[in-house]
């Protein structure tokens, strides 16, 4: 493999340095250049950014598959062709390929997180999109009401009495998943921010993270996983 890459480098490096010594092929690229440079806007980017907020995207899920329609849309009004339906003249052509899943997509619907006798919403979906870890599974109609208590690390969740309650941890909860559901807890929330995102700096931005796949979780053994901002 290793002999592979360098090869590889090789015959890119001197395929580079045989086109720049060619001012033809240079003055070639230039006017592609010229051509294709006033195409690129940033109002377009801003366009597409703002399209896929919206959605939580993972695949086969509605945000995954809206974007996925959205390119077609946009290939289709540059002229491009569906491949199946293309003619042999069409040059611009394209196909969307689909792979048959091995587990249920999934999708965050609502959620929010508040104390009781507030009226105030610590987390609410549609401000923080990525409060809820993908995977997690629903909680019952009306929501879950529990006792919070603060687990230390993952021994400490050994030692305490989680089970009917919500626990939270400043950890991954990739660490107390398993253990959480063996000891019955209704559900997690974590604070787990690295420090390269500067959470004192940067309070609404996190690093996008799931918990194990629940395929073979019975319902009722963890309701949740959310996560929580630095004030």
């Amino acid at each position: 493999m290793k002999n592979r890459i360098t090869l590889a480098f090789i015959i890119f490096a001197t395929t580079f340095l045989s086109c720049s010594r060619n001012p033809t092929m240079t003055e070639t690229i230039d006017k592609y250049f010229e051509l294709v440079r006033p195409e690129f806007k940033g109002d377009v980017a801003y366009k597409t950014t703002a399209f896929v907020e919206k959605y939580w995207r993972v695949p086969g899920n509605t945000g995954f598959n809206e974007s996925v329609y959205r390119i077609v849309a946009k290939l289709e009004e540059a002229g491009y062709k569906l491949e199946s339906k293309a003619e042999a003249t069409d040059r611009l052509t394209y196909r969307v390929e689909t792979r048959e899943m091995d587990r249920p997509t999934w999708e965050p619907v609502d959620g929010s997180l508040s104390i009781m006798g507030t009226n105030e919403k610590l987390l609410d979906q549609s401000t923080n999109r990525n409060m809820v870890f993908l995977n997690s599974t629903s909680t019952p109609k009306g929501g879950v009401v529990a006792d919070v208590i603060y687990i230390k690390d993952a021994d400490e969740l050994k030692s305490k009495n989680v089970k009917g309650k919500i626990f939270f941890a400043e950890m991954s909860p990739r660490q107390l998943y398993k253990s959480a559901i063996e000891a019955g807890a209704l559900g997690i929330i974590t604070y787990d921010n690295p420090a390269y995102l500067q959470p004192r700096k940067t309070r609404h931005l996190f690093s996008l993270e799931a918990c194990p796949t629940m395929k073979k979780l019975r319902l009722g053994e963890l309701h949740f996983l959310m996560r929580l901002m630095k004030n």
